[in-house]
């Protein structure tokens, strides 16, 4: 994905989360970045992703 499509993408997102009234962490959403961008796996992924959750 383009960055700007991914930028785009991610805020209505979160946007979407929050009305929900949630909150998106940064980590998250760097974490989910990455995985747009194709910086990480789809397992790394997964990894830090259990990892945050277990975090808590």
């Amino acid at each position: 994905m383009e960055k700007d499509k991914i930028k785009k993408a991610l805020a209505n997102a979160k946007a979407s989360v929050e009305l929900e009234g949630l909150k998106v962490k940064p980590e998250c959403m760097e974490l989910v970045e990455k995985r747009l961008r194709n910086q990480i796996t789809e397992e790394e992924f997964q990894e830090k992703v259990k990892q945050l959750v277990h975090k808590k």
